[in-house]
């Protein structure tokens, strides 16, 4: 039997859901209204080297390069951003080198399929780099320390695997 109604419920919900999205990101949202569906990720980077070394970085996700940052020693560097909604498959990557060793140490600061801090501080060492582990099993987030990827090409297995 055909349906009575000539609107069919899919096209009703997709055109719901689109004006939700569009009100949830307008201007006039509340931030904590626009978090609710978009959280909000901040990611903070430490420069931790020990004997005080200057560190280089270099930042960047698919669609975004956030350019070169020198920090001394105990300096910071902080970006945000709001994961891609539908696909789920955000992921910013860092390069790291200090004067002692120009090489670049690559590492996966961010990965939308393994990650799911909203705050994701982490600490770079020259031996490794020490972060957040999800899920976290207290409040401190720098339990986990990693290696470096020795190239752009071999990924970061998932923080705390």
């Amino acid at each position: 039997m055909a349906s009575s109604s000539s609107f069919p419920k899919h096209v009703f919900f997709l055109i719901t859901l689109l004006l939700l999205i569009d009100v949830t990101r307008s201007s006039k949202a509340t931030e904590s209204q626009r978090d609710t569906f978009f959280k909000k990720i901040k990611v903070d980077i430490f420069n931790d080297l020990e004997g005080g070394s200057i560190l280089t970085l270099h930042c960047k996700s698919k669609d975004d390069d956030l350019g070169f940052h020198t920090l001394q020693s105990g300096q910071s560097y902080q970006f945000t951003f709001r994961p891609r909604f539908i696909f789920g498959d955000t992921l910013f990557f860092c390069g790291f080198a200090w004067p002692d060793d120009p090489s670049l140490h690559y590492f996966v600061v961010y990965h939308e399929r393994y990650n799911d801090c909203i705050y994701c501080p982490w600490r770079v060492h020259k031996q490794n780099i020490c972060g957040p582990r999800d899920p976290v099993p207290n409040d401190d987030p720098y339990i986990g320390c990693y290696p470096y990827n020795k190239s752009l090409e071999e990924e970061a297995p998932p923080a705390g695997v």
